[in-house]
């Protein structure tokens, strides 16, 4: 079966990590943050909410974040601002020892009868730096830089996907240095 790790909400923004249980009991140091990058900063509407924990001798971070829309030159600068804010302002102040689902799990009590749902505080607080694996999803809003109807064709030709791929302003971001410098991308694949 699966257990909930933890989840964290910031406005619509939501995520939630679970764990097969067998592989829960491997994972400490669980917690969860968010930052807003929304109306004057301080609005959930743009953000992101994010779940760290460590298993196995990793930091690792879930993030999902949901970043400034629109087409214009001023919204993708904007974006790539609201990457750099989100990494910049990302800290993590305090954990859970162990997955608190798991301790609550019918037929553990005996092998958890010494853990507790215990609260240890970070010092100094924990950034995204910090962790081995920083996994980055949800909306980021980058467009396609390509007409529209030129777009849609591509889109429903696996053998245009490369091309497509290409007028991407985030792999354009990417490559330039501009965001997610050290981080890696898979390759795209679709049915």
């Amino acid at each position: 079966g699966y257990v909930k790790v933890m989840s964290k909400t910031m406005g619509a923004i939501w995520i939630t990590v679970i764990a097969r249980t067998h592989i829960a009991s491997e994972i400490s140091e669980v917690s969860a943050a968010a930052v807003s990058v929304g109306v004057l900063g301080v609005m959930g509407n743009k953000g992101a909410a994010a779940v760290r924990f460590c298993i196995r001798g990793q930091a690792v971070c879930f993030l999902c974040a949901h970043l400034n829309a629109g087409d214009h030159s001023s919204n993708f600068e904007r974006r790539i601002a609201d990457i750099h804010d989100i990494r910049a302002k990302m800290v993590f102040h305090e954990c859970l020892q162990y997955v608190p689902a798991l301790l609550r799990k019918q037929g553990t009590q005996e092998a958890n009868a010494n853990k507790s749902v215990e609260i240890i505080q970070f010092h100094p607080p924990i950034s995204l730096k910090h962790h081995d694996k920083v996994i980055w999803l949800g909306d980021l809003n980058f467009r396609l830089r390509c007409p529209a109807k030129e777009a849609r064709q591509w889109a429903n030709d696996p053998t245009h996907y490369r091309a497509l791929a290409k007028t991407d302003e985030l792999y354009k971001a990417m490559a330039a240095g501009l965001v997610f410098s050290g981080f890696d991308e898979g390759a795209l694949k679709f049915p």
